[in-house]
């Protein structure tokens, strides 16, 4: 029997994909392309390893530090990288039986699927981007002629996202309530286990989501937004955004872990069998996956800081029943 093939690029879409292999029967073939190479997208290849056949982990980061025409040398020699690892799990120009993919409009997904033959295509979500009105999927650019002349010389025929999205067969979603950027697509559980037999709540832990804010308002602002909401909310933990500089240690207790929070706080509902869980954010789309999840609450918190810049957000949130909370008045 023909192996399948699943592509993830994040941790989250490693957690859908582990669902999706648990449906078949089929023995699947997994690559993690990682467009930053750190111990958290090492930490999840590992855990997508676990469940195939065979696996690669393929870092597509780049030297920020570089110049222009180095970075350039750099991405054409991620194709010759990417044609390496499918020669070694044996798929190159292979048979496979149905790919699986989140990320539609990026070139190596596209190259991958170019290169190996399959008679299946599926999706899967790409965290809230298919979900998201003002997502690149939603409003797709055009593309360059030079892009599109770069990928017919890569032998790449689905080169644009309809390309892709007329040939997908089914898609998984963790967004069931959600308008799809694919039409009828099949629900995924992430938390498939019962947390709901809860006799009496006992506790409640209230943890403050981060975001990389800091480079956006500025690193003072950011500390008092956070400082603020931690005093207005009573937190008890703050889990950092990894792409965010400020540091609260000091604070409050911070949640160091290489889980993403869907995944942090599935263990803790297993561990913590009397205790809701209230998940403040400011505009991070992570609430979205965790509405679901019994005995967690989701607040967005709308702080004068973001009002001007994210306003857009704030009205995305409130319209898929994302409950906004003010800033408190502080005179």
């Amino acid at each position: 029997m023909k192996p399948n093939l699943i592509i993830c690029m994040t941790p989250l879409q490693v957690l859908i994909a582990r669902k999706i292999i648990e449906r078949h029967s089929q023995d699947f073939i997994g690559i993690y392309l990682a467009e930053t190479d750190n111990a958290k997208h090492r930490f999840y290849s590992q855990k997508l390893a676990q469940q195939c056949l065979r696996h690669a982990y393929i870092s597509l980061n780049t030297d920020k530090s570089a110049t222009k025409w180095q970075k350039s040398l750099a991405k054409l020699q991620q194709f010759t990288t990417v044609k390496q690892q499918l020669m070694r799990l044996n798929i190159w120009q292979q048979p496979i039986s149905t790919v699986f993919l989140a990320n539609m409009d990026l070139i190596i997904p596209q190259y991958i699927l170019a290169k190996v033959n399959y008679k299946t295509l599926n999706t899967f979500d790409d965290g809230t981007m298919n979900i998201f009105p003002t997502s690149r999927y939603f409003l797709p650019k055009k593309q360059p002629f030079a892009k599109w002349l770069f990928k017919k010389m890569l032998g790449i025929q689905a080169d644009d996202l309809n390309k892709i999205l007329a040939k997908t067969q089914q898609h998984y979603t963790i967004f069931p309530d959600k308008t799809n950027i694919v039409a009828n697509p099949i629900p995924i559980n992430l938390f498939s286990k019962t947390y709901q037999n809860l006799k009496t709540v006992t506790a409640t832990t209230r943890i403050l989501l981060g975001q990389p804010f800091d480079d956006i308002i500025g690193e003072q602002a950011y500390q008092t937004m956070i400082n603020q909401t931690i005093k207005d909310y009573q937190i008890n933990y703050f889990y950092p955004h990894p792409r965010e500089n400020s540091r609260f240690d000091d604070t409050l207790p911070v949640i160091k872990t290489q889980s993403i929070i869907e995944d942090y706080l599935i263990n803790q509902l297993e561990q913590q069998s009397n205790t809701v869980f209230e998940i403040y954010t400011f505009t991070s789309t992570a609430i979205f996956s965790l509405q679901a999840l019994p005995r967690v609450k989701v607040f967005a918190i709308l702080h004068e800081f973001l009002q001007a810049d994210f306003a857009q957000n704030y009205e995305f949130l409130q319209t898929q029943g994302i409950q906004i909370l003010p800033e408190q008045n502080h005179d």
